[in-house]
């Protein structure tokens, strides 16, 4: 039998809708305070932030992220003589992939890509110098072997083989970034790279993702735990006699994520991993403009390579291993005491993803005082380095937790908090937004090279946020067959006038 399409009236009879869906539980964006990057680097980050049309917030977390992880194992901040913070930050930078996430970095990837070019223009002389010592050693061996087999014809006792017969590891070209994020190749080249390493990609949902490849899904993980505290660590390797040992594992960490995989990323969390990173989750920038300011990347990179040849103590004549210990002022570490107190006694009272975040802001922030006092030392000219951290850099570093990272974690930690059903939902919505269609089928739009995409490819992920977009009033099932004859449910929804009208603003 025949069943005939019943005229419907798409505008008629819609109630009162909640349109929150189309944004999901997001806190308002936080502007970033340029202003604590003082007036040079300030002026750059607009600069870059700009002729990249992207957030400001994603050139500036940048590049304190950078900074942090040129200066390495060369400093230490020290709010007392047993508490030490590594200048290492991990850095995340949320936003659609059209948000200016890369273009962002990109004039801090040109300037470490120099620093690479520059750092590895000695490296032939190194290699001719191991292939040199390798086969000194050889030759060493060789001699030991025949004392061993003079000792065997005589029956005497043979004779150890010398140290130096053994053949010298190959030397790594020098980097300051790494991209195999595997724990034996990571391993090795900090072991390569003693002041440390920074981990820069386009995107971290993949790195994030392969932290179950070692000792039944918790040896990766636990590495990179130790990278964040430059601590030291110890990797047994599958294909040498040796383990690789690491005096100070410090890698810093710098890239971005769409904001629907925060949550699949975030799934499972109990260990505190999320809580060491700070989020830089700003509204985008509309519009684009060929005529913009460019960024000075040689005076950039003169001032950065200042952070890049500190020396650890070690290097400091007739001082004992390690980096240079720098203490806090005595009104800086009033502050931060004051400060502490306050925060340490608020997280105690959260529970969740936001908890574990503000019980990690204590060190957060007297990180990001360390890197303030050596970024402003940098561009000032001054010749003597930093050798404490004063009031002006840890009152600043307070307030950057305080005003900035602090919100921008609560907003991403907001968006990760949905289902993905809420997600696909949300994505559903603002894409019947954007086509303004006051009729929709569901499973031509799935298939449409210009419908939503992604997971809404699939009929039960298109199924499920056409239930959830029922629900909240903003489409509803119109029926229908295809070519108005018995058969399949073509699945047609009239789309609410308030959605459609939500997309002229």
């Amino acid at each position: 039998m025949n069943v005939a399409l019943i005229p419907y009236d798409p505008a008629s009879d819609w109630p009162e809708v909640d349109l929150s869906i189309l944004t999901g539980p997001q806190i308002e964006a936080p502007a970033f305070p340029v202003g604590v990057l003082r007036d040079w680097w300030g002026d750059w980050c607009q600069a870059a932030a700009k002729g990249a049309s992207a957030p400001v917030d994603y050139t500036a977390a940048g590049l304190l992220t950078v900074a942090g992880s040129l200066i390495g194992n060369a400093r230490v901040v020290a709010p007392r003589p047993d508490w030490h913070e590594p200048p290492i930050l991990w850095t995340v930078l949320l936003g659609a992939p059209s948000a200016g996430k890369s273009p962002a970095l990109d004039p801090m990837s040109r300037i470490l890509d120099d620093f690479e070019a520059a750092a590895a223009a000695d490296h032939g002389a190194t290699v001719r110098a191991h292939t040199t010592e390798t086969e000194a050693a050889k030759a060493r061996r060789d001699a030991w072997l025949k004392g061993v087999k003079a000792a065997a014809k005589s029956g005497s006792e043979p004779p150890l083989m010398p140290h130096d017969a053994e053949e010298p590891p190959a030397p790594a070209r020098p980097r300051v970034r790494l991209s195999d994020t595997t724990l034996e190749a990571a391993a090795e080249l900090s072991a390569w790279n003693p002041n440390g390493l920074l981990l820069f990609r386009d995107e971290l949902a993949g790195w994030w993702r392969g932290f179950d490849r070692y000792n039944g899904g918790d040896g990766e993980r636990q590495f990179w735990l130790q990278a964040y505290g430059a601590r030291s660590y110890v990797v047994d390797r599958k294909t040498a006699a040796n383990p690789v040992t690491i005096e100070r594992l410090a890698i810093s960490v710098l890239g971005g994520v769409q904001p629907d995989v925060m949550s699949q990323m975030l799934s499972g969390e109990a260990d505190g991993f999320a809580a060491r990173f700070l989020y830089a989750y700003p509204e985008p920038v509309k519009g684009f403009s060929l005529v913009a300011p460019s960024a000075d990347r040689e005076a950039a990179k003169v001032f950065l390579s200042r952070l890049k040849a500190l020396v650890p103590l070690a290097e400091h004549a007739g001082a004992s291993s390690g980096p240079l210990v720098c203490p806090l002022d005595t009104d800086a570490a009033i502050a931060f005491e004051s400060w502490w107190r306050d925060r340490r006694s608020e997280a105690s009272e959260t529970t969740g993803l936001w908890g574990g975040w503000l019980g990690k802001q204590g060190g957060h922030a007297l990180r990001m005082a360390l890197i303030l006092e050596h970024l402003w030392w940098c561009a000032a000219g001054d010749m003597d380095a930093p050798q404490s951290v004063g009031f002006e850099a840890m009152n600043a570093a307070i307030g950057l937790i305080d005003g900035w990272a602090g919100p921008m974690a609560k907003r991403a930690f907001g968006a990760s908090a949905i289902s993905l059903e809420e997600a696909d939902a949300t994505t559903l919505a603002r894409w019947l937004r954007r086509s303004c269609l006051p009729v929709f089928n569901s499973r031509e739009a799935r298939r449409s090279g210009d419908g939503p995409g992604g997971r809404l490819s699939k009929p039960a992920a298109m199924n499920a946020a056409c239930k959830q977009l029922e629900q909240a009033g903003l489409i509803r099932a119109i029926g229908g067959r295809a070519s108005e004859t018995a058969g399949r449910q073509r699945n047609d929804y009239a789309v609410s006038p308030t959605l459609l009208k939500a997309g002229e603003s």
